[in-house]
C-alpha cells in the first residue's frame, strides 16, 4: 500500500566538519594515517611520493600509511566528504560533491584548476608544508579546500556542502553565484509577483477544478501521468463510496483505501488503511457551494485553496517552508507549477521549483529548471492506447518506459509493457495488468500481472438513492 500513499501525499502537498588546516610542528601525539588500498582509489587522482617531504613527516609525525602529496604549480579545488562508512567499501553516490562540482564547471570554464574528491579519511600534504589532518576514523568531514599553488599561500577551507562557487570566486577575486543561489532568488521574485490570496472563482475555475479532482483523485490510485488512459476515472454523480481492497492469489481481500463522495460526485473525505485494516490517515475536502476551499489531513498542516480565474492556488505551510502549488490547464492538459519558499531567507538555496509544461503533444517536468520527466500519451479514447514515460539526469535519459492499453471487448481492457528499454529498441510487449468493468461502465478490478503472481485490486460501490 505504500506506493499509494505516497502518491496521495505528493499531490497533497550544513554539515559541519571538525577538522583543520595547520602549519606543520614538532609533535609528541603520533598520528595515523589511515585510508583505503592506495591514496588514488580513496582521492580519486594520483599521489606523488616525495623522499624528502614524506622522511620529514616520518620523522616528524610516524606517518604509518601514504600521504597524499600535492605539489605546487597550479591550483587546487578539494572537494571534500569524508566519513568511516566510505572506509567501510561504501560506494559514493552522488550527493553535493556531484552538484558542487557541476556548478564549479560550469562557472568557472576559463579559470584551470584541479578538482579533487575526497572520500576515505587521509592525512594530505601540501608542498609548502601545511597539511590537510583527516586521519581520525571516528570524524567525519564536509568541506571545500582551495590552493592557488603558490608556495607563498596556504590553502583555504570552508565548512559546509554548498556554495563551493561563492568560495572560489571569492578566492579568485570574482563575483560569481551557484545557480541554486540564483534561482533561489528568482523563484521568490516570481512568486512574489501572483496574487495568492485574492479570490476568483470563475466557469474556468469550475473547468479546471472538475479537471483536477478527476485526475488526481482517481481510484484507486491517481494518473496525472495519464498511464491509464482514461480508464481510471471518478464516477458520475449517485456513487457514495469506493472501497479498495487488494487480495494476492487466494489470499483474502485487505482493505486499503476508502474514498466518500457528496452527491455532486466530488471527493469529500479519503481513508487509507494499514496491513491490519486499521485506519491509517485521512484527508478531507471542504467545499463551499460546490468549490473546494481546504484539504485537511492528519499529517500535515491544513491546505488552503484559492483561485485566480484558470488557475487552482494550494497553499501549504510544510514547517519551514511554504509550499505553493498552481494547477492549470494547457490545450485541454493539466499542468503545474510547485513553489518551495524556504521561510528563512539564510536557507533560500534550498528554494525550489518544479514546473509541468505541454510541449509538443508531451508532459515535460523541469526542477529546478532542468530537464526531469517527459510523458507522451496518444488518444486516450482510441485504442490501442500507447504511453512512454523518460526521465532524465544531466541531460542523459535515466530510464525509459513504454506501455500500450488494449481493448478486449466493452468490458475488459489489458495493460502491455514493452521490454525496451529505449526508443530505438523493438517493441515486445508482456501482459502486465487487466482492468475489468461491470455493467454500470465502472470499474471492478485491476488485475497486476508479474510473472505467474497476480495481485488483484477489487472495487466495491455503494450508491445514493
Amino acid at each position: 500500500m505504500k506506493p499509494i500513499y505516497f502518491l496521495i501525499l505528493i499531490i497533497l502537498y550544513p554539515f559541519l566538519m571538525t577538522g583543520q588546516i595547520d602549519p606543520v610542528e614538532s609533535s609528541e601525539d603520533e598520528i595515523i594515517v589511515e585510508i583505503e588500498d592506495t591514496a588514488e582509489e580513496a582521492a580519486g587522482v594520483e599521489y606523488t611520493k616525495d623522499a624528502q617531504v614524506i622522511d620529514y613527516f616520518e620523522e616528524t609525525y610516524s606517518v604509518k600509511q601514504d600521504t597524499l602529496y600535492i605539489p605546487s604549480g597550479k591550483m587546487y579545488v578539494f572537494l571534500i566528504d569524508v566519513h568511516e562508512d566510505y572506509d567501510n567499501g561504501a560506494q559514493v553516490r552522488g550527493g553535493f560533491q556531484d552538484t558542487e562540482e557541476k556548478e564549479l564547471r560550469r562557472n568557472f570554464p576559463e579559470h584551470h584548476f584541479e578538482l579533487i574528491k575526497l572520500n576515505a579519511h587521509i592525512f594530505v600534504l601540501f608542498e609548502n608544508n601545511k597539511h590537510l589532518e583527516m586521519s581520525e576514523k571516528t570524524d567525519s568531514f564536509q568541506s571545500f579546500v582551495f590552493w592557488s599553488g603558490k608556495l607563498q599561500d596556504d590553502p583555504q577551507v570552508m565548512d559546509g556542502t554548498t556554495n563551493a562557487t561563492e568560495f572560489i570566486s571569492t578566492q579568485l577575486g570574482l563575483h560569481k553565484e551557484s545557480s541554486y543561489v540564483v534561482n533561489g532568488r528568482k523563484f521568490k521574485q516570481d512568486l512574489d509577483n501572483i496574487p495568492l490570496t485574492k479570490d476568483n472563482f470563475t466557469e474556468n475555475s469550475k473547468k479546471l477544478l472538475h479537471e483536477f479532482l478527476s485526475t488526481v483523485f482517481t481510484v484507486p490510485f491517481p494518473d496525472e501521468d495519464g498511464e491509464n488512459a482514461n480508464l481510471l476515472k471518478l464516477p458520475p454523480a449517485k456513487v457514495k463510496t469506493i472501497v479498495a481492497s487488494i487480495s494476492q492469489g487466494n489470499n483474502s481481500k485487505l482493505k486499503f483505501q476508502a474514498l466518500t463522495l457528496n452527491e455532486q460526485g466530488q471527493p469529500v473525505q479519503l481513508d487509507m488503511y494499514d496491513d491490519m485494516e486499521q485506519p491509517q490517515s485521512q484527508v478531507k475536502f471542504v467545499y463551499d457551494k460546490g468549490v473546494l476551499r481546504k484539504i485537511l489531513s492528519d499529517w500535515k498542516q491544513d491546505v488552503l485553496v484559492n483561485y485566480n480565474d484558470d488557475k487552482i492556488i494550494f497553499l501549504n505551510d510544510v514547517g519551514d517552508a511554504n509550499e505553493t502549488l498552481i494547477y492549470s490547464l494547457d490545450q485541454g492538459e493539466l499542468v503545474f507549477k510547485k513553489y518551495t519558499i524556504m521561510k528563512n531567507e539564510i536557507y533560500e538555496t534550498e528554494n525550489s521549483f518544479t514546473e509541468v509544461k505541454y510541449e509538443n503533444g508531451c508532459k515535460i517536468q523541469y526542477i529546478q529548471n532542468e530537464l526531469w520527466k517527459k510523458v507522451c500519451n496518444s488518444d486516450a479514447t482510441s485504442f490501442p492506447y500507447i504511453h512512454t514515460y523518460t526521465s532524465y539526469q544531466d541531460g542523459e535519459v535515466m530510464q525509459y518506459k513504454k506501455l500500450q492499453i488494449t481493448k478486449k471487448n466493452d468490458r475488459t481492457f489489458e495493460k502491455h509493457y514493452s521490454q525496451a528499454e529505449n526508443a530505438d529498441e523493438n517493441d515486445v510487449y508482456d501482459l502486465s495488468a487487466i482492468y475489468q468493468f461491470n455493467d454500470q461502465d465502472l470499474l471492478e478490478s485491476y488485475t497486476m500481472i508479474r510473472g505467474n503472481n497476480k495481485n488483484v485490486i477489487s472495487l466495491d460501490y455503494t450508491f445514493y438513492d
